[in-house]
């Protein structure tokens, strides 16, 4: 009994213990499940998180009752509340009705023969908004192969299919403005490889469109210039750095090597990484050989400057010397090498506060030419200086006049000043847009003709009101041929009314833009104030007349003076030859004071046209007119009352007298 007593507490102890060990399992076990579902349920609510973020939702369909089931994101991505159980013909109505029948075929496919399908699709929202969905199905199937269930997943991708619309957009606008530019537009990759050139370069270098992008640029470009532009282009895809470079392409019209510039920019996403290059190409060489002729000139200039005997130095708008020549060297006793880069008024700070400091200071701040002499102390010497401003510093000339100075010791600094003229074009200038009809001006149109943007406004209608009249015709049609017949340039003479009423003669030029397909688009030019001109230029024809009326009166005036010695010679032989009472004398005194009268008369031409010196003389007018008065008394006979009305009082004048 005993011994059943300890076998029984010992199978008891042993079950406690095994009990015991149970219930760890069991609590262990339960952590482990409790643990599970956790990690199961943030797993489902990272899924949720992910099908919104990613606008997808899932879908089943069990078979053979065709149940269908959508997730709750699936619910969302058709408008509708989460937990929502559309049936299959439900389902397939969110489609568009012309994709309906695709979708059928999908599923039957799917279903009868296991087909997958991924397809892009249209749907209407139980909102009435229309989407654009990827949906994806696959048939699942049993241990025996039979297929029991399809399954598959909606994802929203309208905002995808918007953005890939947009860049389709955008990427034909960038090629429509790229064909539109007058220059070569150009683009690569990240990787260097040309993968974009617009027309002008197939214009230009009669490469074919079709030829591969990688095999376009290289064999126009000069064979000097290959090698230089490849080690260049290199660097920069590399380093990511600008690309910025001339060289030589071949134009394919004539077989002429052109120069041009060549410019590329690094496109960066949001992120920073490089994507593309953006380039472009313009036509440089005009410029090119002005530069190489202007370099060649530059040397021949530099050769001057440096055999010139006045002294020369250059000062940028930091006062710092940027060129001194020989000569200057030689005045200054300083040695360019000595000077260059350094301030003026550091190296010769006993300037400061003199005339030459205030005179080169006026020059500069008034952009005025200025010209002066200056003793500078330290050197004793004084100097003649003429100083010219421009955009870069101050030029200055001088010489050394010490020893002219000292003989001439009263003359005085020179204050003739003169003042460069900086002003912009009087002209007109005008921007007339041809497809709105809307024209501008600057504000030459109000200086020169009185009249503001708004009195004249902005279309052709107001420009063609302020022509004359009689002009207006020829010009607006004239204009108008010039557009329609696709010409570059366009010009006329006209009247154009000013503020005031009156009329200007103007100069009126413009030029014509066309667009890539040849239609004009804009047309600039710029109308001149011919007025002045004009009047000088009828002034001189008026002085031309009058000098020839004046040469016509000159050889007039010599013929009749011959006559008049004749006749007042036979009068004062006429007059010593008759006795003192005889009628006749009077009479013959009368013809003999009328030839004076018509010589000094003579003489009156004959100064008009400059043939003779004038001679004036203090008269007395009362004796002249009463001189006249006895004259016309003895011609007009006594039929004729005439009265001459003298005045005491009146001064003498001088005049050349008749």
């Amino acid at each position: 009994m005993k011994q059943e007593l300890g076998e029984l507490a010992e199978a008891e102890t042993e079950f406690a213990r095994h009990a015991q060990q149970v219930e760890a399992d069991i609590v262990l076990r339960s952590r482990e499940i409790k643990q599970a579902h956790e990690q199961l349920a943030q797993s489902q609510l990272l899924l949720q998180i992910a099908g919104r973020a990613a606008k997808l939702g899932g879908w089943t369909i069990t078979l053979p009752d065709k149940t269908l089931t959508w997730s709750d994101q699936a619910c969302i991505i058709h408008d509708l509340q989460p937990g929502h159980t559309p049936t299959i013909e439900e389902g397939i109505g969110y489609f568009v009705a012309e994709h309906r029948p695709t979708i059928r075929r999908l599923i039957h496919e799917c279903e009868t023969l296991g087909t997958p399908y991924d397809a892009e699709l249209e749907k209407t929202t139980a909102k009435g908004r229309r989407i654009s969905v990827r949906t994806i199905g696959e048939a699942v199937r049993d241990d025996n192969g039979n297929i029991v269930r399809l399954q598959g997943a909606f994802q929203d991708i309208t905002a995808q299919k918007a953005a890939e619309s947009s860049l389709a957009e955008s990427q034909q606008r960038f090629r429509q403005l790229a064909d539109a530019m007058p220059f070569i537009v150009w683009t690569a990759g990240a990787d260097g490889n040309i993968d974009f050139s617009n027309t002008e370069f197939f214009e230009f270098t009669g490469v074919s469109p079709d030829a591969p992008a990688d095999e376009r640029w290289q064999p126009c470009l000069h064979l000097d210039d290959i090698d230089r532009c490849l080690t260049e282009w290199t660097r920069c895809v590399d380093s990511h750095e600008p690309f910025d470079i001339e060289y030589r392409m071949l134009r394919g019209s004539d077989g002429e090597f052109r120069w041009f510039r060549v410019q590329a920019r690094p496109i960066r996403d949001a992120s920073g990484m490089l994507t593309s290059w953006y380039g472009t190409a313009i036509d440089i060489h005009e410029t090119k050989l002005l530069e190489q002729s202007a370099t060649k000139y530059a040397s021949r200039l530099t050769t001057t400057l440096e055999s010139i005997t006045d002294g020369l130095f250059i000062v940028d708008l930091e006062w710092q010397f940027t060129y001194v020549n020989p000569e200057a060297e030689r005045l200054l006793m300083r040695t360019s090498a000595d000077l260059l880069g350094k301030s003026m008024w550091d190296e010769f700070a006993d300037a400061v506060d003199t005339v030459a400091w205030a005179n080169y200071r006026r020059a500069v701040e008034e952009n005025t030419t200025v010209a002066f002499e200056f003793y500078f102390a330290p050197l004793e010497k004084w100097f003649d200086v003429k100083a010219y401003p421009s955009e870069e510093g101050l030029a200055v000339y001088f010489r050394d006049i010490t020893a002219l100075h000292e003989h001439h010791e009263k003359l005085r600094e020179s204050d003739e000043r003169f003042r460069l003229l900086a002003k912009a074009t009087n002209d007109a200038i005008w921007d007339w847009n041809l497809t709105d009809d809307s024209r501008w001006w600057n504000d030459g149109l109000d200086v020169l003709f009185g009249a503001t943007e708004g009195e004249t406004g902005f279309t052709i209608e107001s420009w063609t009101k302020r022509i004359h009249s009689d002009d207006r015709e020829k010009v607006v049609a004239d204009l108008n041929a010039a557009i329609a017949n696709g010409t570059d340039g366009w010009s006329a003479e006209y009247r154009f009314e000013r503020l005031d009423g009156t009329f200007a003669s103007v100069l009126d030029r413009g030029y014509v833009i066309h667009d890539a397909d040849g239609v004009p688009v804009r047309m600039i030019g710029g109308m001149t104030d011919l007025t002045e001109q004009k009047n000088l230029e009828a002034q001189l024809l008026q002085s031309q007349k009058m000098e020839a009326i004046g040469q016509l009166a000159g050889g007039i005036a010599h013929d009749f003076n011959n006559l008049l010695t004749v006749i007042n010679g036979y009068s004062d032989l006429l007059l010593r030859s008759i006795e003192p009472d005889s009628p006749h004398e009077k009479r013959i005194a009368a013809i003999r004071d009328a030839g004076d009268r018509a010589a000094n008369l003579t003489r009156q031409m004959l100064a008009f046209s400059r043939k003779q010196i004038l001679a004036p003389k203090v008269i007395d007018v009362n004796e002249i007119v009463d001189g006249m008065n006895k004259l016309l008394r003895r011609i007009i006979g006594e039929d004729i009352n005439f009265t001459a009305v003298l005045d005491p009082a009146l001064l003498p004048v001088k005049v050349d007298p008749p």
